[in-house]
């Protein structure tokens, strides 16, 4: 898709459906993740509260990036537009 052919910001409807990604989550990729966050991957393992692996949610989170990619034009942050302004005072 060429970028004059995808979307806007403006042009995204809640609710729309995008995707599919397929990927595979190793149970190494979520030893990593939860050593990084510094939180125990037990409850992530086979012994699990569901008796079965799960992911932590939040380790997904970069794929709500690559959706927005399949109908928006490349991105690299928020607008400056839209970017809150902090303001500094130096001194007494």
């Amino acid at each position: 898709m060429s970028e004059q052919e995808r979307g806007r910001w403006e042009d995204l409807i809640a609710g729309q459906e995008l995707g599919p990604l397929d990927y595979r989550v190793t149970p190494e990729a979520v030893r990593h993740y939860c050593s990084t966050l510094g939180i125990s991957a037990a409850r992530y393992d086979a012994d699990s509260p569901i008796g079965a692996p799960i992911v932590p949610p939040a380790l997904v989170a970069t794929d709500y990036s690559a959706l927005l990619a399949q109908v928006l034009p490349p991105f690299t942050g928020m607008r400056s537009s839209r970017c809150p302004v902090a303001h500094a005072r130096h001194g007494p």
